[in-house]
C-alpha cells in the first residue's frame, strides 16, 4: 500500500518494453485448425485454493509481506500475529515491524500504535523500532494526536536525513489537518527546491496548492500551476494542470482565461478523462461554440462514447459535407461500434471524396482491412493498390504493400509475393516483417537458402520481436509451422513431460559472468555499487516503510539515469527480485535487456528471469499440473494479462491475474464443483490462477493443443478463432496470426507468444 499525501498524479510507470531473447529457441508448437469440434477434455481435478501457512517467524514475515503487497491484510495479519514474541530476537523484531505496518494500512491504527510501543520497549536498539517511529507517527497522525505524530516525525527524520523532503511533507499534512496553513505553506515550499527528484519537488508543488485551495487564494493557485506547467513534460499532466488552471480562472470569474485553457485540453488532449471536464466547464460558461463538433466528437470517440460520438459527426457533417475529419472520425466510431459496412462505406467515401485529405491513406487501409475480414480478397488487393499507386511515401504504403504480398501468398502467387515484399517496399518497423515473410515464400517454392538469408535478416533486425523470434524458430528447424492432422500431438511444451520443478531457478549460464566483463565489472561489484547509491537507499527505506509510490519516483529516476548501463539496471532489478518486490523489478529487468540489445551484449538467462519472474509459483505449478497446461505459458499469459497484479480489473469487467470474466468464472466454478465462488474470488491470486488455467486448458483441449488459436480464442473467444480458420491456409500458424483483423488479439498473440519464448529460455533452455 502506498500512503501519499499530497501526489499531483499517481508516480510514472515504469516504461515497458518487449525484451530482447537469443535467436537459438527450441519451436513452441504451431497452430492447426481443428477438423470438428470436439468436446472439452479439461482435468476438473480439485485444487486445494487454500492460503499458505508460515511455519515460521521468518516465514511469517515473507507470506505477512506478500499478502500485503497484494492488499490482503486479512491474510497478511493472520500469518504474522501467531509468531509474535516467537523465534529470535531479530526474527521477533521483523514479525512486530511488519504487523504494525499491516495494521496501519489496513486502518487499524491503535492496534498499530500498541504493537509499535512494544517493539520499541522490547528491541529499542533494533533497526525495525528506529523505523517503526515513521508508522507511530502515521498511526498517530490518523488517529488525529497530531503534535505526537509531528514529534515522531521529526525524531525519525533526525536520524533518517537522507529522508528529509519526504518527512517535512508529511509533517505538511499534518499542520494542514491543524489548521496551520500559512506554516505549511512555508514548509511545503521549502521543498520545492531541496527535494532530491523532481517527482518529490512536484509533489511540494502539489501540497502548495493544495493548501492555497483551502485559504481560497486562487490567483496563488494560478500562480503556482504556472509553476508546474513550466516544468511538467508529462501529457497528461500537463493537460490535468490545464484544465485545473481553467477552473481557477472560472472560479474567480476570469472566463476568457478559462475557455483559452478548457479549448487547449479539448484539442490537445481529446483522450484525457479531463477533456470531457473541460467540455463540461466550456458548456458552463456557454462557450461550446469555443470548440468544433468535431473536436467535441473526438473527445467522446477517445473517451469510449462511440454512439455519442457518431451523432456527434453526423451532425458536424450535416453542418459541413466538406469536413474530412468527421467523415474519417465517424468512420472509426463506427468501426469501434461493430458497424463494419458503415465503416467501410465512410472509409472508401473519404479517399473518393477527399483525396488530397491527411486521412485518406489510413482510410484506405482500413478499407481494405475490412474488405479482407469480410472474405473479399480482389476488393481489398485493389483498395491496397489504390493506397500504393496514390500515396506511395504515406506511413500507411508499407502496411498495404505488405498486404498487397500477402494475398499474393495466399493465392500462391509466390514471385509477385516477393516482389511486394522487397526492401525497396518495405522498411523501418515493416522490415523484419518483409523479410520473415520473404522466407516464408522462398521456402514454399524449394528456395531454401533463400528463405535461410531471409530469415536470417529478419531475426536480426528485431531480435526481441514477434517476426524476428518466430524467424529463430524456424531457423532452429522448427517442424509445426504446417500441421494439418490433428491427431498428430503437437510437439513443443505444451504437451511435454514438466520439469519436476519447473520454476525453481533460472538456467545455469556461465555467459553471466561474461556480460558483466564487457561492461567492465562484474556481478558483485556491481550489486554492491547500486546498494551504495543514494537513490536506491532512499526508495529502499521507503519500501521498508510502506511507500510505495515513493520509492517508485525514486526508482524510475534510477532507471531514467541508467538507461544506457544494462549492469546497473539489472542489479537494480536483482535488489528488487530479492526483496519480493517482482512488480516493481520486471520492467526494469526489461530496461536492462533492452539496454543490452542495444550494446549486442547478448542476453543470459538469469538476465532475463528478471524481466520474467515466476510470482505464485507455488499455485501456478499446482493449478498447471492439475489442468495440463505448460506453467510457462501460464506466467506468459498472466503477465500480459495483469502484469502480475492480483487486482487487476479490465474495463471489460475482467478480474484478477489471467483476467477472467465473471460470468466464465461462475461457468468454471460449476464445472469444477466449486459451489461457494463468487465473482470477487478472481482477485484472490490462487483462484485466478486456476480459474485462468482451466479456461486456457479448454481453449487447448478444442483446438487440439494448437498454441495459436488457442492464445487468440483466450483474448478473442473461440467464436472469432473459429471464423479466421475458414481460411484454408490458416493451417500455417503464421498465416492463421495475420488474418487476425482486430488489433487488439493480433497484438495480444504476439506479445503473449514473446513471452513464452522467454519463459523458455530463461528457465527451460536446453533441457529437454
Amino acid at each position: 500500500m502506498s500512503r501519499p499525501l499530497f501526489r499531483l498524479i499517481s508516480a510514472a510507470a515504469l516504461l515497458l518494453t518487449v525484451a530482447a531473447v537469443l535467436l537459438s529457441r527450441r519451436a513452441l508448437g504451431g497452430s492447426r485448425p481443428p477438423v470438428a469440434v470436439q468436446p472439452m477434455a479439461v482435468p476438473t481435478t480439485p485444487v486445494k485454493l487454500a492460503s499458505p501457512i508460515a511455519t515460521s517467524p521468518t516465514s511469517a514475515v515473507t507470506l505477512g509481506e506478500q499478502f500485503e503487497r497484494d492488499g490482503d491484510y486479512t491474510d497478511a495479519l493472520s500469518q504474522l500475529e501467531p509468531y509474535v514474541g516467537h523465534g529470535s530476537p531479530s526474527s521477533d523484531a521483523q514479525v512486530r515491524f511488519v504487523l504494525a505496518r499491516v495494521l496501519l494500512e489496513s486502518g487499524r491504527m491503535s492496534n498499530a500504535v500498541s504493537v509499535v510501543d512494544a517493539l520499541r520497549a522490547t528491541y529499542p536498539q533494533s533497526p525495525e523500532a528506529d523505523l517503526a517511529q515513521f508508522i507511530l507517527a502515521e498511526s498517530q497522525q490518523q488517529l488525529g494526536n497530531y503534535n505526537a505524530a509531528i514529534l515522531a516525525y521529526r525524531a525519525f527524520g533526525t536520524r533518517h536525513p537522507e529522508l528529509a523532503s519526504y518527512v517535512q511533507l508529511q509533517i505538511v499534512s499534518v499542520l494542514q489537518a491543524e489548521g496551520q496553513l500559512d506554516q505549511a505553506q512555508s514548509l511545503a515550499n521549502s521543498q520545492v527546491t531541496s527535494a532530491p527528484i523532481p517527482a518529490v519537488r512536484l509533489d511540494a508543488l502539489g501540497a502548495v496548492r493544495a493548501i492555497q485551495t483551502l485559504k481560497g487564494d486562487f490567483h496563488g493557485y494560478l500562480a503556482t500551476t504556472n509553476r508546474l506547467l513550466g516544468v511538467a513534460t508529462d501529457p497528461a499532466l500537463r493537460a490535468q494542470l490545464t484544465y485545473e488552471r481553467g477552473w481557477a480562472e472560472q472560479a474567480i470569474q476570469d472566463p476568457k482565461d478559462a475557455i483559452n485553457d478548457y479549448r487547449t485540453v479539448v484539442v490537445t488532449a481529446p483522450t484525457s478523462s479531463f477533456a470531457r471536464q473541460a467540455l463540461t466547464g466550456l458548456s458552463q460558461l456557454n462557450a461550446s461554440h469555443a470548440v468544433t463538433l468535431e473536436q467535441q466528437g473526438i473527445v467522446l470517440y477517445d473517451n469510449g462514447q462511440y454512439q455519442a460520438a457518431i451523432a456527434e459527426f453526423t451532425s458536424a457533417i450535416q453542418a459541413n459535407p466538406r469536413s474530412d475529419v468527421a467523415w474519417y472520425y465517424r468512420a472509426l466510431s463506427r468501426l469501434k461500434n461493430g458497424d463494419d459496412t458503415g465503416a467501410e462505406a465512410d472509409f472508401q467515401g473519404i479517399s473518393q471524396g477527399f483525396p488530397n485529405s491527411q486521412y485518406a491513406p489510413d482510410a484506405l487501409y482500413r478499407a481494405g482491412r475490412l474488405q479482407e475480414d469480410a472474405g473479399q480478397p480482389n476488393a481489398a488487393q485493389a483498395t491496397y493498390q489504390s493506397l500504393v499507386d496514390h500515396y506511395p511515401t504515406a506511413a500507411d504504403a508499407p502496411d498495404a504493400r505488405f498486404r498487397l504480398g500477402f494475398l499474393q501468398y495466399l493465392k500462391r502467387d509466390y514471385a509477385a509475393a516477393e516482389k511486394a515484399w522487397s526492401p525497396n517496399g518495405l522498411a523501418g518497423s515493416n522490415a523484419s516483417r518483409a523479410d520473415f515473410w520473404l522466407g516464408k515464400a522462398r521456402n514454399a517454392t524449394g528456395d531454401t537458402a533463400g528463405a535461410r538469408s531471409a530469415f536470417m535478416a529478419a531475426a536480426a533486425t528485431d531480435p526481441g520481436g514477434y517476426y524476428g523470434l518466430r524467424a529463430g524458430d524456424l531457423l532452429a528447424g522448427d517442424a509445426t509451422a504446417s500441421i494439418s492432422d490433428p491427431a498428430t500431438p503437437v510437439p513443443g511444451p505444451t504437451s511435454s513431460v514438466l520439469p519436476a520443478t519447473p520454476l525453481a531457478s533460472p538456467v545455469p549460464d556461465a555467459s553471466l559472468a561474461t556480460w558483466f566483463r564487457a561492461q567492465g565489472t562484474d556481478q558483485a561489484s556491481a550489486l554492491a555499487a547500486m546498494q551504495r547509491d543514494p537513490g536506491y537507499r532512499r526508495a529502499s527505506l521507503l519500501l521498508d516503510l510502506g511507500l510505495r509510490s515513493q520509492a517508485t519516483d525514486e526508482l524510475s529516476a534510477l532507471t531514467t539515469r541508467d538507461a544506457n548501463r544494462p549492469a546497473a539496471l539489472a542489479s537494480l532489478a536483482s535488489l528488487l527480485t530479492t526483496r519480493g518486490n517482482l512488480r516493481l523489478a520486471y520492467p526494469i529487468g526489461e530496461k536492462a535487456i533492452t539496454a543490452s540489445v542495444a550494446q549486442s551484449l547478448g542476453i543470459p538467462p538469469q538476465i532475463e528471469a528478471l524481466a520474467y519472474p515466476t510470482p505464485y509459483a507455488t499455485e501456478i505449478a499446482t493449478s498447471s499440473t492439475a489442468r495440463g497446461v505448460d506453467p510457462l505459458l501460464l506466467l506468459a499469459l498472466m503477465r500480459q494479462e495483469s502484469s502480475y497484479v492480483p487486482g487487476a480489473q479490465s474495463p471489460a469487467g475482467a478480474l484478477g491475474l489471467t483476467q477472467v470474466m465473471p460470468d466464465t468464472g461462475r461457468s468454471i466454478a460449476a464445472a469444477i464443483g466449486d459451489p461457494s465462488f463468487q465473482p470477487g474470488d478472481l482477485l484472490k491470486p490462487a483462484v485466478s490462477i486456476d480459474f485462468g488455467a482451466y479456461y486456457l486448458a479448454q481453449q487447448l483441449a478444442y483446438y487440439h493443443g494448437a498454441l495459436f488459436p488457442a492464445i487468440a480464442a483466450y483474448n478473442a473467444g473461440t467464436g472469432a478463432v473459429d471464423g479466421w480458420l475458414k481460411t484454408p491456409a490458416a493451417k500455417d500458424p503464421d498465416v492463421f496470426a495475420e488474418l487476425i483483423p482486430y488489433p487488439e488479439t493480433h497484438d495480444y498473440l504476439q506479445i503473449v507468444y514473446a513471452n513464452y519464448l522467454s519463459y523458455e529460455h530463461a528457465y527451460r533452455a536446453g533441457k529437454p
